[in-house]
């Protein structure tokens, strides 16, 4: 294993703890025990007025810090926990099996129509600070219709996209990362049809079911 590798796995590990440690606050929320429900409300209420900045911004670093958020990386990893305030999910909602953001974009839009379109194409079509703030208002969107999410690839794709890097490896990512979320809001679950000889008696064309919302991460 080489050193970059290495240093890789190391930084997606810290990235995979940090998101586990948000997933527990909202499910913090949600306990029989007192104490955590006022440990989970409080960290998530701080993490929430992070992106008021000030003193506000610098309490929520006390919660981001611990992790080990690459010194690049801090103000990525700040905004997707304030991301995940505005949105609190537990790990079965919000885990590494849950829609990555562009594709429960796409089942929204369908069921809601243009304006959610709208909303897609200025969040691919901007950078910097602008893209922070279009990428507040889906996840917005996404809360108001309960609608899960994939905070440990959010935080992955975020890295990229708001890196200020103009080396054209970078380049060149940031541009894969768009053109995913493309494929991934268009995505259409297929139906799958039984074969007349896949089993006695069937008919060919019988739909069996719809094919399952496969998130896992992409070998870049």
């Amino acid at each position: 294993m080489t050193v970059r590798t290495e240093a890789r796995e190391e930084r997606q590990t810290r990235r995979d703890a940090f998101v586990s440690h948000l997933h527990s606050l909202a499910t913090a929320r949600e306990s029989d025990a007192t104490h955590l429900v006022a440990r989970g409300r409080a960290e998530l209420a701080v993490l929430s007025r992070g992106f008021s900045g000030g003193r506000h911004q610098a309490q929520a670093y006390g919660i981001v810090v611990p992790y080990g958020p690459p010194e690049e990386e801090q103000g990525v990893w700040l905004l997707v926990s304030g991301l995940f305030a505005l949105h609190p999910l537990p790990r079965s909602l919000g885990g590494p099996h849950a829609p990555t953001l562009a594709r429960s974009l796409g089942a929204l839009a369908r069921a809601k129509g243009s304006s959610v379109e709208r909303r897609f194409t200025e969040l691919v079509s901007v950078e910097g600070a602008a893209l922070e703030h279009q990428v507040r208002q889906a996840v917005r969107l996404l809360r108001g219709s309960h609608t899960p999410l994939n905070y440990g690839r959010l935080l992955d794709d975020l890295v990229v996209l708001l890196s200020t890097d103009q080396t054209d490896h970078r380049v060149k990512e940031r541009q894969r990362v768009r053109l995913r979320w493309i494929s991934d809001y268009h995505h259409h679950p297929v139906a799958r049809f039984r074969r007349a000889d896949d089993e006695p008696g069937g008919d060919p064309g019988t739909p069996l079911d719809q094919a399952p919302d496969s998130t896992t991460q992409d070998d870049e």
